[in-house]
């Protein structure tokens, strides 16, 4: 099993949604690269997830940013 880390970056401005819920965050995320998988790429996990602390929870958010991080290192995203 893949243990994630949880990087907090932070609060940006004064706003507040809400406090992030780590392993929906990771779930979330989790998804996306599940679909990714399911649509050719490497089946990818999450080692490390960054988040910015007073942003909105967002699960299709969170989703959309596993699949499009698994795309893109799939196409050579992480090559020089």
């Amino acid at each position: 099993m893949i243990r994630t880390t949880f990087v907090d970056c932070g609060a940006v401005g004064e706003c507040d949604h809400g406090a992030w819920d780590l392993e929906k965050l990771a779930e979330w995320v989790d998804e996306g690269l599940a679909v990714a998988a399911e649509r050719g790429a490497p089946r990818y996990h999450a080692a490390e997830i960054h988040y910015v602390r007073n942003d909105t929870p967002s699960h299709e958010l969170a989703a959309r940013c596993g699949y499009e991080i698994a795309r893109r290192f799939a196409a050579g995203w992480n090559e020089a």
